[in-house]
């Protein structure tokens, strides 16, 4: 019975596509064979035949719109809610394709003149609707009456938003950072720094910044004013990964103790092998500065702060949004380190592998995403903070064709990931699902090309989202 009834949507399906394309105009075809590609037919077709489905007076209309519908779609309110309402008439009035396999449409619905903005993606070979939200109406909506389903031109389409919540990214470790515009439409330098860090109520955004000897200062930048403040100057050497704890009101970092040049080191005089007679000589060698890494408590509103209980090598320090007793940190020679801030004390670790680099919870607490240090690349894992397992979200390619994904950040809702990678022969952002699947571009194509990113696997933060 199942087979029979996905048999009955499908030749729906093709009905209903059937004649969406006769009732494009001869002119249309023209035009849509010439700016666009078959791609372009079925995402824009798919988007047509859902739309259709909800114009019609049928109890089954909830079946026929959930054959174009992810599993997730047909569980959105949105959806539910035009299933339920009567609208007889739309019209596709502009579309762009925002990466390969990913095309959006602005639909205008009547009676009501209100709009909505489709997002349909090709999964398994076929086009689905994936998101559904309701939108202002475009700056210069076309005044044609509204009598017939038609497709309109998609040539220069104005942007539209996907990204929610404020995003904060940096190309490169210590140079500018950047607040993205209208979902990933523009972008907005803020300052310049290290390891930028949304507070928690996203209204200001922690860093560093070195001078020429290394001594470093943590500073917030206010959204709002625009306004630089210091909160603790001339702190320590090379100060970074300023990290908030959940009530905003502190901010741990990780910075360097110890000898920051390079030291010799003399042994005993050691004999000549062919010449015992000869006097013996002094063997010298010069090491390398012995740099240890600790970190570091600041109240944000006083500057006042306390050293914390480290080990050797303590780098990117992360506060757990469910247990604000504890700050989580990568540990170069055991791991993930945990440190009981209400014992005042380092604590068994977290996850004992040293590849495992710098930790961010999700936002709920339950999980931590972190950067992942193979021989020759880097990949993006996830840490279920319940029993420490680990899930593998990065792509290990064949020898050969290997990539590296870092720096990962999670959305408000903790149901995406983004990071950057250079998966197409060079860095750039890109965003994905929580569980590593639809992995794809961040921003718009014109905006990402304005982006010099590096990554160069110091640990360092390039990106933090928040509400």
């Amino acid at each position: 019975m199942k087979t029979i009834r996905y048999l009955i949507l499908f030749i729906i399906s093709l009905t209903l596509g059937c004649w969406w394309l006769m009732s494009v105009t001869h002119n249309q075809r023209i035009a849509l064979a010439q700016n666009n590609n078959s791609d372009t037919v079925l995402a824009e077709a798919t988007l047509d035949s859902f739309l259709t489905s909800l114009t019609l007076n049928t109890n089954n209309k909830a079946k026929l719109a959930k054959f174009y519908l992810t599993d997730e779609m047909t569980r959105a309110e949105i959806v539910q809610t035009l299933i339920s309402e009567s609208f007889v008439d739309y019209k596709i009035i502009e579309g762009q394709w925002l990466h390969p396999g990913t095309y959006q449409s602005t639909v205008k619905l009547s009676p009501g003149e209100r709009f909505i903005i489709v997002t349909v993606q090709k999964l398994n070979s076929r086009y689905r609707i994936v998101n559904l939200v309701y939108s202002e109406a475009p700056q210069q909506p076309q005044a044609t009456a509204v009598v017939s389903p038609t497709l309109a031109s998609v040539s220069a389409p104005t942007p539209v938003p996907l990204i929610t919540g404020t995003l904060i990214l940096q190309p490169q470790t210590g140079g500018d950072f950047y607040l993205v515009e209208a979902g990933g439409s523009g972008l907005r330098r803020l300052t310049s720094g290290i390891d930028p860090a949304l507070s928690p109520d996203s209204a200001k955004v922690a860093f560093t910044r070195w001078d020429g000897a290394g001594l470093g200062t943590l500073l917030a930048y206010d959204l709002t004013s625009g306004e630089e403040k210091i909160i603790l100057d001339s702190i320590a050497y090379q100060p970074k990964a300023p990290a908030w704890s959940p009530d905003g009101a502190e901010i741990v970092i990780n910075y360097q103790v110890g000898q920051p040049y390079t030291i010799e080191q003399c042994g005993d005089p050691l004999p000549h092998l062919n010449d015992p007679g000869r006097e013996r000589e002094e063997v010298c060698h010069r090491l390398p500065m012995q740099s240890y890494w600790r970190l570091r408590r600041v109240k944000v509103e006083t500057g006042s702060f306390e050293d914390l209980p480290s080990a050797t090598h303590s780098f990117s320090p992360n506060w757990d949004p469910a247990n604000p007793w504890r700050i989580v940190f990568f540990d170069l020679h055991t791991g993930l380190g945990q440190l009981d801030l209400n014992r005042g004390e380092l604590i068994t670790p977290l996850f004992t592998n040293p590849r495992v680099h710098a930790p961010v919870f999700s936002p709920d607490g339950r999980k931590i995403a972190v950067t992942y240090h193979h021989d020759k690349f880097w990949a993006i894992y996830i840490i279920n903070a319940a029993d420490n397992t680990l899930d593998d979200l990065g792509r290990i390619a064949v020898p050969g064709e290997r990539y590296s994904d870092a720096s990962p950040a999670w959305s408000p809702n903790g149901e995406q990931i983004t990071f950057v990678t250079n998966r197409t022969g060079r860095w750039e952002f890109w965003l994905m699902n929580a569980d590593g699947s639809d992995s794809h571009p961040l921003l718009l194509a014109n905006v990402a090309a304005q982006l010099e990113v590096r990554y160069q696997g110091m640990d360092e933060r390039l990106i933090s989202w928040g509400n």
